[in-house]
Parts: structure tokens; sequence; C-alpha cells
């Protein structure tokens, strides 16, 4: 059977991307500008390369179908560890320092499956009569369930993306989304094309091509969220973000899907296409991943189903129970800024903010604190417009409404006031809006109000607290001295005791003794 030649270049040219985007782990890995996680992930893409070649290779070559197979089965074994050490390392900076028993126990266990799928490779996986026409694997028993075994370490990886993606704070997930994205394309075309054992005890080698292209979408958006958006970021992961997770739903979903279109090509007969219902599911599973990671589609979902189901735009309980999460969680003055920005804009969908605060020396409020929005030259001085606006109205004011130029009010959405009694500290400027339709009113405005009043305590409090600690310092810094000057002052004296008793004794030999 002649295979296609558009198929064969799609499969060279992901296995071209993936190898390179490996190739610029390991290079960064070496020089110590990457993570453990990196390394891994190149492990991950040279095997999917791997599997890809050796399969190309099985449907060209089908007299040497078996040699070929037998390596590709090794290479799917091995793809089960390094997906999910992948999954469980990429981002995530867990509150142990180590990872927990539950991401151990999921690496040890797949970690079982090169040494299966060896064993198959030597005893026999699959049954072939006309390979050389339809190019199909039937499986035999233990086949059968090593590839059960492989679709669920696809999902348990698929689980620790979700995870990783909610445990993200706003601006941290804009750096890792499209790499995370890329690794679910190559993730869920293995599990589209591995699942066919689930539905028909087979492997349709004709569907290599599909995978082939979700190879090359996936480590293209793996270079283009590395060069557009740098490198990893760090998150504080708990096991509690892994409780609950989308990820099982649209798994159950799909595999029923599975059965429901096993069950119409059954009634229907074969000219619905095998191909054309995987391709349908794959592309309909990749949809739902991308309006899950779009912070726009999210943001629409959310106040649509607030609006329309529980008549307000906000659930409260739910919203200050993670602010006030997000406040209590930080040690320093620096933390306290950013979680204070990022959750302004999480709650109300913006892209970017800046924290302003008052500045004695200069007279003028200058920006301390930034999240996803770039320095710009330039302060408000107490005369200043936005800022006498602000001390007036003393509540949030729209930036479009300023008859001031200034760099900062460039695309800016709205100015905060932190007050404090009849002072104003200083103030949030947000940028503008995730969804450019989203119209904010009174009730927007009195969230904001609100959440600026605590952030404004907060920041009091860390102030305080941090003014109390060097206090403090000061405090044991001068014990300390007063007890080093004290034992040097009788030191002093008995030095200045011996050299007045040397002036009238000097010539006397048992004082020189």
């Amino acid at each position: 059977m002649t295979i296609p030649i558009h198929s064969t270049l799609a499969t060279f040219a992901a296995v071209i991307v993936a190898l390179g985007f490996a190739a610029r782990m390991v290079r960064g890995l070496v020089r110590g500008e990457r993570s453990r996680a990196s390394g891994v992930l190149a492990l991950a893409l040279t095997l999917v390369a791997a599997l890809e070649i050796l399969d190309l290779l099985t449907m060209l070559n089908p007299m040497d179908m078996q040699a070929w197979r037998q390596a590709g089965l090794v290479v799917e074994g091995a793809l089960a560890p390094a997906w999910v050490w992948f999954t469980a390392l990429f981002a995530r900076d867990y509150e142990e320092g180590r990872l927990p028993w539950t991401q151990r126990g999921l690496i040890a266990l797949s970690a079982l499956m090169p040494a299966w799928a060896g064993f198959l490779a030597a005893t026999g996986a699959y049954f072939t009569p006309d390979f050389d026409t339809e190019q199909v694997l039937f499986l035999l028993p233990g086949s059968f369930y090593f590839y059960i075994a492989l679709s669920l370490c696809c999902v348990a990886a698929l689980v620790n993306i979700e995870a990783t993606l909610a445990g993200a704070v706003h601006f941290r997930r804009w750096k890792i989304k499209f790499i995370l994205l890329g690794a679910v394309c190559v993730l869920a075309s293995q599990l589209l094309y591995f699942s066919q054992g689930l539905l028909y005890r087979s492997i349709d080698m004709r569907l290599a091509g599909l995978r082939s292209l979700a190879l090359l979408l996936g480590a293209l958006l793996m270079w283009y969220s590395d060069l557009r958006r740098g490198p990893e970021v760090r998150i504080s992961f708990s096991r509690r973000m892994a409780i609950k997770s989308v990820v099982l739903a649209v798994t159950g979903l799909y595999l029923v899907g599975l059965g429901l279109m096993g069950e119409g090509v059954r009634i229907l007969g074969e000219e619905l296409g095998r191909a054309v219902l995987l391709g349908v599911s794959f592309l309909s599973g990749l949809g739902l991943v991308v309006v899950f990671l779009s912070d726009r589609l999210q943001r629409r979902i959310r106040l649509f189903l607030q609006l329309h189901f529980y008549g307000e735009k906000y659930d409260y309980r739910i919203q200050w129970a993670q602010f006030m999460d997000r406040l209590s969680s930080v040690r320093t003055q620096d933390e306290l800024r950013q979680a204070a920005l990022s959750a302004c804009c999480e709650t109300f969908g913006i892209v970017g903010a800046a924290l302003f605060l008052y500045d004695h020396s200069s007279r003028a409020y200058v920006p301390v604190s930034l999240v996803e929005m770039d320095s710009r030259e330039g302060v408000f001085g107490v005369e200043s417009v936005l800022v006498s606006q602000l001390k007036s109205q003393r509540s949030v004011v729209r930036a479009s409404d300023m008859a001031e130029t200034s760099d900062w009010l460039e695309g800016a959405g709205f100015a905060i006031p932190l007050l404090r009694e009849e002072n104003l500290d200083g103030f949030v400027l947000l940028g503008p809006s995730i969804n450019p339709q989203e119209e904010y009113d009174e009730e927007d405005f009195e969230l904001m109000n609100t959440m600026a009043r605590h952030i404004s305590s907060a920041l009091l409090n860390m102030r305080l607290t941090e003014q109390l600690a060097r206090s403090r310092e000061m405090e044991i810094m001068g014990k300390v001295s007063a007890f080093v000057v004290h034992d040097l002052k009788n030191h002093v004296y008995t030095l200045s005791l011996m050299v007045d008793n040397a002036r009238k004794f000097i010539g006397n030999p048992e004082f020189q003794k």
C-alpha cells in the first residue's frame, strides 16, 4: 500500500520541529538556564519523534514490519513515564519541597510500561493477516490491556496539566499556557490513537498521519511559547489543587462517545469512515481545550452563567475567599503588591495592572509594582488631573475620562483609589479588558472599591510589620552594642590602672615582672 506523500512530509516536518525544540531544551539544561522539567520534555519529544519515524518505516516496509513495530512498541512504553514525569515537574514548586507520594506513585507505575512493552515485543503483541493492504494491527489480549494502561497514563498526564494551569495565577498562566497547550495536542492525539484498542481491539496505522499533524502543531506552539513568552515560571502547588479536575469529566465523555461511535459504525456500516470519526473527535476535543485555555472565552462564559443563572455578575463569597487566600499567603511587601494586582486582573478580566504609591521625597505617586504591563516614563503629581479626581470622587474613575496626557493612561481602563481615612495613599491603574465588549457598571465599581480598601489596609499592615521588625532589630543591635561597650570599658579601665601604676613603679623589679 502506497503512503500519501503529504502524510510522509507531515511526519518529517513534525519530527524536525520536535527534535529542534528538544535540542533547544537540552542546550538550556546544559547551560543551567533550564529546569529538570525541560530535560524530561526533551526526552518525551524525542521519543514521540522516534515513534513517528518507526511507524513510518513500518508502513513503508511491510516485509520488516515485525522488527520496526517491536521497536515502536518499546518506544510507546517509554512515552508513559516521560509524559507523566514531565507534567509532574513542569512549572511546579511543591509545598513539601519534593514530589508528593501520589506523583511518585504515578511515575513508579508508569515506569513499568517500558518493561511490559519489551515483554510484549518479545512474546508477540499483534495479529497482522493482511498488513500489506489494510495496515491494521489486531491486538492480542496482552497488548489490549497494555494500550488501556497507556491510555490511562495519557489521561494522568492531562490531569497534571489541567491542575498546573488551575494552580497558576493570571500572569504566570500567561507564560506557560501555550507550551502546555502544545503538550495537550501531542497527548490528546496519542490518547486518540491508542484508544482505538478500546473501541476496535485493533490499531489502524493509517491514522498515524493525524498524530504527526498534532505533533507538528504541538511543537510549533511550544516554539512560540518559548520564543515569545520566555521560559517556564515556578508556581506554588499544593496537593489540594489536584483533587478536582475537568479533564476526568472530559475524558469520561470522550470514552462514552467512542462507544457510541463504535455502535454507530456497527449499525450504519463502514461508510461512516473510522478516520473521519476520529478526526472529528480530536478536533472537537482540541476545541474544548482551546476554550478552557482562552481567558477571553472563559470570561464570556463566566459572565453569561453568572448573569443568566445567578442574577449577579460575581459570586461574592467565592471571589472574596479567593482574594483573602491570595493576600494571606504572601510573606513580603513585594509579594503582597503582586498578589493584589493579580487578584484585580483575574477578578475583573483585565490585561495588566500597575500599583502607584505616594512618595514623600518627590511629592508624587510613583509606580512600585507591575503585572503584565510594561514600565513607562512619568509619575503623577499631587496636582495632576487623575489624582485630583480620585481625591474628590473617592471612587473608581475611568481613565478614558481623564483630560491628561500621560503614557500610563494610554490603553488604561480604570483607576482605583487606595484610601486611608482622608488620605490617598495610592491607586491601582488597570489595563484594558480581556473582553473588549464587556461593560462595567456600579456592581463592578463597588467590588473594586471594596477590594481597594482591603488592599490599602493590607499594605499598611505589611509596612508597619516591616517597620516593627526593623525596630526590633535595631533594639537588639542597641543591646548588643551596650554589652560590647560595657565590656570594652572594663578592659580600658584595667589598662588605665596599669598605665598609672607604671608611672609610679616602673623602676620596681617586682612590678616589671
